[in-house]
């Protein structure tokens, strides 16, 4: 450059420096900004893709999420989606053992006397469901049942009785292991309008002819007919 122009003094360099050195500067935020900016679309290409088919095992169908909100969180993680499109249905808590729920969400362990001696304090004021059936038909041979895998156990249940939910005996859940019970506030009514006094219910997993579902049963002392509920029906 001095040998173009022999007039440049080392003031004249020292700025022609400077230009320079703010050139290279500008240059790499330019590119940093470009960086960014694709890191970022793809990011967002990623959050706006469309949500997996989810495969449902009853019916061999793909849905997907429905659009519409539950009224309640989810009660296997917290989150506001429908429990049946939970990625923690079939989740191994490392906290308590058991499956069916996230970390942070494990149900208390009460044994089955506790839980049946609290209850019998709880009968009044309690609301009552729509769930009426009949456990006594005119003639008990014409009865109809199924054996579905209840939680991979076979129970007999009562296919005909017309009651709204799925109920099993006392006896029925302590052969099929004890199984951990929540507190429930409903009463059922039989159709001779008497209550059915319900302890409790567990959690279940149902299938029957390569069917299945997922949802509550109902654990009750009096009787020892297991009604099948129209909801597991339907």
């Amino acid at each position: 450059m001095i040998e173009r122009d022999p007039k440049l003094n080392v003031h004249d360099l020292a700025e022609e420096y400077q230009r320079l050195k703010s050139l290279k500067h500008d240059a790499s935020l330019v590119e940093n900004v470009s960086c960014m900016t694709s890191v970022t679309g793809a990011q967002a290409a990623k959050v706006s893709a469309p949500q997996r088919f989810q495969h449902n095992r009853s019916e061999g169908k793909t849905l997907t999420t429905p659009k519409g909100k539950p009224n309640s969180p989810c009660w296997f993680c917290g989150e506001w989606h429908f429990a049946r499109h939970c990625p923690f249905a079939y989740h191994l808590c490392s906290e308590c053992g058991a499956k069916e729920h996230k970390e942070g969400f494990c149900r208390p362990k009460k044994t089955g006397s506790d839980m049946f001696t609290q209850n019998a304090h709880r009968r009044k004021g309690r609301a009552r469901s729509s769930g009426v059936f009949s456990t006594s038909a005119a003639n008990p041979n014409l009865r109809k049942y199924v054996t579905p895998l209840v939680n991979g156990y076979p129970v007999q249940l009562q296919l005909d009785s017309g009651s709204g939910f799925t109920l099993v005996s006392y006896r029925t859940w302590e052969a099929m292991g004890r199984l951990v019970l929540l507190e429930t506030s409903m009463e059922m009514v039989d159709a001779s309008n008497h209550v059915m006094q319900l302890a409790a219910y567990f959690e279940c997993q149902m299938s029957l002819n390569n069917r299945y579902g997922r949802g509550r049963c109902f654990v009750t002392t009096q009787g020892m007919l297991n009604p099948l509920g129209l909801d597991r029906i339907e």
